[in-house]
């Protein structure tokens, strides 16, 4: 399908011609990776606001559009976090792509990457526990650009900023056929409606 890819920030959903394509989140938390059953509605609400705002201070930082007076007090631990890392010298510098959505016509999902480094270099920010769920995601994010699972990225990783201001920078192999398999299963389960309504991010 070729069309230009559209985004709905009230829904967080994307189109393409008016039709609905799944995220690259969505994808993972359908087929049970991302398993939400447990936390109350409050609590996921809460923790998925919590990220959407660290994320666009990052974001308003690395375009230098970020009063950093107007930060929560609440959230400043996370946005000090990421400055930390910064200054360690273990992210290259000033990020080629933020926030950048895309679509796969081949793959048939979506997605918005938070950083990408070069043209070789995936990082997402997590507020969140490490896991490797998200080595899948960025693999899906990676196979936008890259459709051919011959073209291997240089990195793929994920920060973990914290509210008291710690970071940990995880690096997650690239898995092609995995990410595949994920995204098959969920087209199965959405063919034979059998996807369960789950907690979505981009």
């Amino acid at each position: 399908m070729s069309g230009e890819l559209q985004f709905d920030e009230a829904a967080h959903r994307y189109t393409v011609n008016g039709k609905i394509i799944p995220s690259v989140t969505q994808i993972i938390s359908s087929v049970g990776l991302y398993e939400y059953d447990y936390v109350s509605a409050e609590t996921l609400a809460i923790a998925a606001e919590r990220g959407r705002i660290v994320h666009a201070y990052i974001e308003w930082y690395e375009q230098g559009e970020l009063d950093e007076s107007s930060i929560d007090p609440e959230l400043a631990g996370y946005f000090e976090a990421y400055l930390r890392l910064k200054d360690s010298g273990l992210l290259p510098g000033k990020p080629s792509l933020i926030e950048w959505r895309g679509y796969s016509a081949k793959y048939g999902y979506a997605g918005t990457l938070d950083q990408m480094f070069g043209d070789d270099w995936i990082n997402d920010h997590k507020t969140c526990a490490p896991s490797p769920v998200h080595g899948l995601q960025l693999s899906g994010y990676w196979m936008i650009l890259h459709p051919n699972m011959a073209e291997k990225p240089k990195k793929l990783t994920c920060d973990y900023l914290t509210k008291d201001g710690d970071f940990e920078l995880v690096e997650y192999p690239f898995e092609p056929m995995p990410w595949l398999s994920v995204v098959a299963d969920y087209k199965w389960r959405a063919r034979n409606n059998c996807i369960k309504p789950r907690w979505q991010s981009a």
